[in-house]
């Protein structure tokens, strides 16, 4: 396994700007105009769906300013798309749905940002303290070991909820998302018997990119007690609840700037100069926790990662050959 990982991260296939996600019996795909979604539905029908991409302002595609864009567009996008995919399995009318998920997906979301904070965040920091090592004298080595907790608690969480079957089936659309962008990058028809030879791990997952922010987040969340101490030196008097408080208001302050610089550095490792080469490495806890994320899919799944790539291609086409 180690040496398919290691020649995966070394092979360098013709760039695209196509990736995606899988959803609730399907997946999206996307590149930077637009993303479209597949999903089986109960009657065992494909449905696809495509929607444009809002353009974005000049200054969001500079360095830095392209990776705050770039998350924050990936949470919406994702966001939508599986609720998409959700309403499409539940046999509603469009107009009943929407009346009564209006006001329960936005609570649904507030809550799934504030279990994010307090597990992410608020906690492995918190249980640092708790074995008595201060983050006010030992910053580095109390972030470290808060970081080491953080991809703890990601690392149970996402193998707790793979046992589940609901989700064993969205890892496995996870899996057929990366075949069949692997045939693509390679150039081959989007069949079956082209698809299915192809690994479920790929370099450009997204699970990368959350490895890196933990990894980064350590250096970064390391340097924020001394900041605090220099710029206001009286902050080292305040209570331990003050304190903290405003350690976990800065470490959410700091989230774009995690989310730009780990996207600049993971482009920096896509590409196929010597920079790219050197930075590979990256990509390496990605592709391993991906043997967990991904699932080996069955013809029928593939057959949905086709279509939701095969509409998003045909729509480039029709464009390109408007204008």
């Amino acid at each position: 396994m180690f040496k398919k990982i290691l020649l995966l991260i070394q092979n360098q296939k013709n760039p695209t700007h196509i990736g995606g996600q899988a959803v609730i019996e399907g997946v999206m795909m996307r590149d930077k105009d637009r993303y479209s979604i597949a999903v089986r539905l109960p009657n065992a029908e494909i449905e696809t769906v495509i929607k444009q991409i809002k353009p974005s302002r000049a200054i969001f595609k500079k360095p830095f300013f392209r990776g705050v864009k770039a998350l924050i567009e990936n949470l919406q996008i994702g966001y939508q798309s599986l609720q998409w995919s959700a309403d499409k399995m539940e046999d509603k009318p469009e107009n009943e749905k929407k009346d009564k998920k209006s006001i329960l997906d936005s609570l649904s979301v507030l809550f799934s940002i504030l279990v994010a904070v307090g597990l992410f965040i608020v906690l492995p920091n918190l249980l640092i303290e708790f074995f008595n090592l201060s983050e006010k004298e030992h910053p580095v080595l109390f972030n470290l070991a808060s970081g080491g907790i953080r991809l703890s608690i990601f690392t149970l969480y996402v193998l707790g909820i793979s046992f589940i079957k609901d989700v064993k089936r969205i890892f496995q659309y996870h899996g057929a998302e990366h075949k069949v962008i692997h045939a693509f990058e390679d150039g081959l028809s989007l069949n079956y018997e082209n698809v299915k030879k192809f690994t479920t791990l790929h370099k450009r997952c997204g699970t990368s990119f959350v490895f890196l922010l933990i990894f980064v987040s350590i250096l970064l969340f390391s340097l924020v007690p001394p900041v605090l101490k220099t710029l206001f030196p009286g902050v080292l008097n305040l209570s331990f609840a003050f304190y903290k408080i405003i350690i976990f208001l800065s470490h959410l302050v700091l989230l774009p700037v995690l989310g730009a610089f780990s996207y600049e550095v993971l482009k920096l490792s896509a590409k196929g100069n010597w920079i790219g080469k050197s930075l590979s490495f990256l990509a390496l806890p990605g592709l391993f926790f991906q043997k967990i994320t991904t699932k080996e899919p069955d013809e029928k799944q593939v057959e949905v990662a086709v279509a939701a790539l095969q509409i998003l291609l045909d729509t480039q086409k029709k464009e390109s050959a408007a204008s």
